[in-house]
């Protein structure tokens, strides 16, 4: 249950969960992420950035999503904010548990995009195996 206190008010508590839910159910893209979100976000950090400066950062490529949860799940609360804090991490938590296997696929199918990019680059050729997980290349 949230409350007032001396840093925010209930109402601006809800609103801010609110914005969460929805950043978090519209899978963390930026036009979900609300500047008060945002400002909330960076609360207690010493570089204050913009909101695409801070989007940019903490959720642009899947690692930064991974690390930030893992972050933010982890730090440490303000007294008057504990009530709004368990919920956001709560939440988060909730998401991570859902889609840490999918963040994790997009890394690798990236990566392996890359490295077929590099070895084409190079004049290798990728040679695919159905049967194995193995990433076969032969020099062109």
């Amino acid at each position: 249950m949230l409350t007032d206190s001396s840093l925010m008010t209930r109402k601006e508590k809800e609103n801010i969960v609110k914005q969460m839910k929805s950043f978090l159910k519209n899978n963390l893209q930026q036009k979900s992420f609300k500047a008060s979100l945002c400002q909330y976000l960076q609360l207690g950090h010493l570089s204050v950035s913009s909101q695409d400066d801070y989007y940019s950062t903490y959720f642009s490529q899947p690692e930064s999503k991974l690390a930030w949860a893992r972050e933010f799940t982890r730090c440490k609360d303000h007294e008057e904010l504990k009530d709004i804090n368990k919920a956001l991490k709560d939440m988060v938590s909730d998401y991570m548990d859902n889609n840490h296997q999918a963040l994790r696929e997009q890394i690798k199918d990236r990566d392996i995009k890359q490295a077929k990019e590099l070895m084409s680059k190079h004049g290798f050729l990728f040679l695919p195996q159905t049967a194995t997980n193995v990433l076969v290349f032969q020099k062109k």
